[in-house]
């Protein structure tokens, strides 16, 4: 008897956030991801929309696990309100894990989550079905895509992705022998990134932030200052070589910040390297303007209204002098719902009166596939079915 599937989304389709589908295979569901997207200010008094996950509520007890492709609150940010109601293991790496417990944490909630562990790429059998999962290219170190044995053929999900062939590091490379080796076995049905899939040619290299900045770090003769998303970790990586490479010791404005280029430098690749000199806020009057890089790192609007306070009023009692020569990098695109406030950021740091280069998806593209980047994966996997 021939397995009866089903697979249908609960979130993330047509909109930015939220996203959360289910793969249903007779009586077993399989959940990946679970994530949440911002309201704006149209619904006020709401911090943050989750999925409806009354499906899963009514069938909690054959859920089977959720699967979390990468740290991103699109793809985690739902799992601290659902897990309560629905448990079961979470299937992710320990990379990814360590991040869901820091976010359960700040957004106040108190919750012990059951793992099953994995590498980026490889296979397991999880409660007697095969997985194939595989290490995909994006913002975030160690995503990966799952593929789900059945008996029409796996089932690819890629999550987000771009197809990059650099030599990146190896927490960000795409691991392409065994994505294209999933081909040989049939794949019945492929779910692909698609946020991106009206631009036309390859994402890559258009989301680096090196070749935008490079100058800056290399001739600035007063401070930089960079403002980026703290869930960007390709970007906060190339930030880490850029202050190494030039000498630069970098000045965390906050906690958050602090905390990103930790977990930077707890990558494989870097652990037996050279590492900067990083300093708290509270020593950037110690430090010869030139040599410094002062970075503010945070999630959302919460970056926005960090950014705005930092310009005008300073932080932990610090007043900043911005100076003419300084340079303030504001590498931080609005998406859907924050329109209003990154205006009113941008506005704050023209009136430092620095030279402000202002970043937006015009010169950097997010890391989500374009139409080549779409054709590519297809061209490796030949799939029935494409969703």
């Amino acid at each position: 008897m021939k397995e009866n599937i089903k697979i249908f989304a609960l979130g993330g389709l047509d909109e930015h956030g939220k996203n959360m589908y289910v793969v249903e295979i007779n009586k077993d569901i399989y959940v990946l991801d679970c994530g949440l997207k911002y309201p704006g200010n149209k619904i006020p008094g709401v911090d943050s929309l989750i999925p409806n996950f009354d499906y899963l509520k009514a069938n909690k007890e054959r859920v089977k696990g959720y699967f979390i492709s990468h740290f991103h609150d699109d793809k985690i940010g739902g799992l601290p309100y659902i897990y309560r109601e629905v448990p079961a293991p979470i299937i992710t790496t320990e990379f990814t894990a360590k991040f869901l417990e820091l976010y359960t944490t700040n957004i106040g909630i108190k919750q012990k989550y059951k793992y099953i562990f994995i590498k980026e790429s490889g296979e397991m059998v999880i409660g007697g079905r095969k997985f194939v999962f595989s290490q995909m290219t994006h913002s975030a170190p160690y995503s990966y895509s799952i593929a789900i044995d059945t008996e029409y053929g796996y089932i690819v999900y890629t999550s987000d992705y771009v197809i990059d062939f650099n030599p990146l590091p190896l927490e960000f490379r795409l691991n392409i022998a065994t994505l294209s080796s999933l081909s040989r076995n049939n794949v019945f049905a492929l779910l692909s990134d698609s946020s991106n899939a009206n631009k036309s040619g390859h994402a890559s290299p258009g989301f680096m932030l090196t070749p935008h900045v490079r100058e800056y770090f290399e001739h600035s003769t007063g401070r930089v200052y960079c403002a980026l998303y703290g869930q960007n970790l390709m970007n906060i990586y190339e930030l880490y070589n850029l202050a190494l490479k030039n000498n630069k010791t970098i000045v965390c404005a906050s906690k958050y910040a602090e905390k990103a280029f930790n977990e930077i430098m707890n990558l494989n690749s870097l652990k037996s390297s050279p590492k900067p000199r990083i300093e708290s806020i509270n020593n950037l009057y110690r430090l010869r303007d030139k040599d410094v890089l002062v970075v503010l790192i945070n999630e959302g609007s919460k970056l926005y209204e960090e950014i705005i306070k930092f310009c005008l009023e300073g932080v932990d009692n610090i007043r900043i002098d911005f100076k003419e020569e300084d340079t303030f990098i504001f590498n931080c695109p609005c998406v859907a719902s924050t329109e209003i406030i990154a205006t009113e950021a941008l506005d704050a740091t023209y009136k430092t009166g620095c030279n402000i280069v202002k970043l937006g998806r015009k010169e950097i593209n997010s890391m989500h596939a374009y139409e080549e980047d779409i054709k590519t994966l297809l061209s490796f996997l030949r799939p029935k079915y494409y969703i």
